[in-house]
């Protein structure tokens, strides 16, 4: 990780717009993705099975996500 930050500073900067773009499309990806697993599990109610009383407690415990993540 280290290397690639480091490395980051030397990317020509039409380039780093273009990762940029690309990164924010994939995060968007991704976090759809994830709403529908989360919402999948929420259905299936099994946070309750790993010991959470929510899938709010579920997402903040287990998952690490903040308050407004969750």
């Amino acid at each position: 990780m280290t290397r690639a930050l480091e490395e980051i500073g030397l990317v020509a900067d039409a380039e780093l717009v273009r990762r940029v773009e690309l990164l924010v499309k994939s995060d968007r990806a991704v976090g759809a993705k994830l709403l529908v697993h989360l919402g999948e599990m929420h259905v299936r109610r099994l946070y309750a099975g790993l010991g959470y009383s929510s899938m709010y407690s579920y997402c903040r415990g287990a998952l690490g996500m903040s308050d407004d993540e969750a």
